[in-house]
């Protein structure tokens, strides 16, 4: 019974007063305290049963989920999934990822049905990464790889982080260091092999950690020219070689360059920090440093790809080689195209007459220091049709475009030609346009049909006063990206559209 009906009312007094309890009082509370003890062990003991049960049941329903798992994806939609569905789903997943030829392997040993989705989808396996420095290499595993592209074209990257261990060079810095020509990674015969003979081989760049391996790659790759068998070498129409060896940096002998295929079309070059290689240059070999690539090997390009904060007269020297390019892209690197090495009777013949690209229809340039705007000139672009530049961003002082440099600019976008200019489409994005620069830049553009600025300030009457003179007569489309300010602010802008029919695309900066 509960303990209300227990109390029996003779006892009230007690819980209200500190009477002491008599003899009968203690012998009936004592009785009602030992059934509470007697109820409540009953209690646990129950509780104790039900906890065993509970954990019974909680082991159940565990297991219960486990067979669940288990089962339910063997009917999972998924599984009536096409391959080519599933294949295409992988794609987005493997869409710029920066560790793709890694996920891609990932996502093939998963299941069997993964794998097949994968295999038949040839882009995945037109990029392959290959590190000449892992003893696992194989021609086999390159060449499993690359037959799952089908008959797509295959671009390879050849990398290693480094070769050998780093020498120190004072400070606590390190550079790196070459294994020797005979154990280099990259004078390796597996490298030479996979080179010579993977089938679809289009498109191949190289990331040497040291000029002496680039050297030791080029010396086992001219052994191709020897041999009378087709290679796949000799089919490649891109090549890439990236030469950031900073602190590492030595002039090569033009004749390492000797290598490169016969078929390349596309080059892209990328060289390291000016600063560092001229440093080291003079202090060891007494030379200024350059790259010097034999005229065969690149008067037949067509496309060229060249970042490097280099001095004009390197930069010059090897656009003059380039006679029959169409496309070119330029990054400058905010550096030091403006000035020149030692004086000499070639480079005073570059300073004069500078370096025509008769050919070139697209070009672009990046990163271009406002100060270096004046020798931009130097660079011959007669036929150009589609010219970008990036000048930097908006709140830079050094890309601050004053009167005068406009004039430069001008002359470089126009062609400086006694023909009218041949330019179709412009961008320029970031650089800051004192007063009439940008009108006096694009005044004279009479072919042109696209202008883009992105990023950039400039006067608000350009518009107006382009609109009043009848300029820009071929101008069919207008975009105006990451203004500084509002449109509206552009006298003449409006009118400007509405009269020539122009399509006017405008965004506003997010800081603005």
């Amino acid at each position: 019974m509960p303990p209300s009906a227990r109390t029996p009312r003779a006892d009230c007094h007690l819980a209200t007063t500190n009477a002491p309890a008599s003899a009968e009082d203690s012998a009936h509370i004592q009785e009602l305290l030992d059934d509470i003890n007697k109820e409540e062990g009953d209690l646990h003991l129950k509780m104790s049963e039900l906890d065993t049960q509970s954990e019974a049941i909680q082991c159940r329903l565990q297991e219960l989920d486990r067979e669940r798992a288990y089962h339910k994806p063997m009917i999972s939609p998924l599984r009536r999934l096409p391959p080519e569905l599933l294949g295409e789903i992988f794609g987005h997943a493997l869409h710029n990822h920066h560790l793709r030829q890694q996920t891609l392997a990932r996502l093939c040993r998963v299941c069997q049905s993964w794998r097949e989705a994968a295999h038949i989808m040839p882009t995945f396996w037109q990029d392959l990464i290959v590190d000449p420095s892992l003893p696992s290499l194989s021609y086999g595993g390159v060449h499993n790889w690359v037959l799952r592209a089908k008959s797509l074209p295959v671009r390879m990257h050849v990398w290693a982080r480094e070769c050998g261990n780093g020498a120190g060079y004072g400070g606590g810095r390190t550079r790196n260091a070459c294994r020797g020509q005979a154990d280099c990674h990259f004078s390796k015969p597996v490298l030479a092999k996979i080179l010579r003979e993977t089938p679809s081989l289009s498109s191949v760049s190289f990331s040497c950690p040291t000029p002496e391996c680039l050297k030791n790659l080029a010396s086992s790759l001219a052994t191709f020219g020897t041999s009378s068998l087709p290679s796949s070498w000799d089919s490649v129409e891109s090549v890439g070689i990236m030469a950031i060896w900073e602190a590492e940096w030595v002039n090569i002998p033009p004749e390492t360059f000797l290598f490169l295929p016969k078929s390349m079309s596309t080059l892209k070059l990328c060289l390291g920090p000016w600063d560092y290689a001229s440093r080291r240059s003079w202090t060891l070999f007494h030379t200024a440093p350059e790259i010097d690539i034999p005229e065969s090997k690149l008067e037949h390009l067509t496309s060229l790809d060249l970042t490097c904060d280099w001095t004009g007269d390197n930069i010059l020297r090897l656009l003059r080689k380039c006679t029959q390019l169409k496309t070119m892209r330029l990054d400058l690197d905010g550096g030091n195209f403006s000035h020149w090495g030692p004086h000499s009777e070639i480079q005073e013949g570059l300073f004069d007459n500078g370096s025509t690209l008769p050919e070139l229809h697209t070009l672009v340039l990046e990163n271009v220091n406002c100060n270096s705007i004046h020798s931009l000139k130097l660079i011959k672009i007669p036929g150009i049709q589609n010219l970008t530049i990036t000048l930097g961003r908006a709140d830079h002082y050094s890309d601050v475009i004053a009167r005068g440099q406009d004039a430069y600019l001008a002359s470089f976008v126009t062609g400086d030609q006694p023909t009218p200019s041949t330019l179709e489409t412009l961008c320029i994005r970031g650089g800051v346009f004192m007063k009439d620069a940008l009108f006096h830049t694009v005044k004279d553009l009479a072919s042109l049909n696209r202008l883009t600025l992105v990023d950039t300030v400039f006067d608000m009457h350009t518009f107006s006063k382009v609109s009043s003179l009848g300029l820009l007569p071929r101008l069919e489309a207008l975009e105006l990206l990451e203004l500084h300010c509002d449109p509206n602010t552009f006298l003449g802008l409006q009118g400007f559209i509405e009269e020539r029919g122009i399509k006017l695309t405008v965004s506003r900066c997010i800081s603005a």
